[in-house]
């Protein structure tokens, strides 16, 4: 798969005859999330437990709660908003 990239990127750029790090690490992940069934839901749950963790570490610093409270109220702030429309 490389070797077939590099020779369409040789040939669609001319005389620049490199491809860079960062070229080929943004070509694999568009790849990855081209082709596989799981990589969007994946990075769905990724996105959204790195949400509650900065939420929780966020409402635990700021309040008096602990780090288990802050956690819980954190997931229902994303789960269910609408609960909290009063507060």
């Amino acid at each position: 798969e490389y070797n077939l990239v590099k020779e369409k990127v040789e040939s669609m750029l001319g005389s620049r005859n490199q491809i860079s790090t960062l070229e080929m690490i943004e070509y694999r992940v568009e790849h990855y999330f081209s082709t596989s069934q799981w990589a969007k839901v994946a990075l769905l749950l990724t996105f959204t437990f790195i949400l509650i963790s900065m939420g929780a570490v966020a409402l635990a610093f700021c309040g008096d709660d602990s780090i288990s409270s802050a956690v819980w109220l954190a997931w229902t702030y994303v789960a269910d908003p609408g609960t909290h429309a009063d507060a």
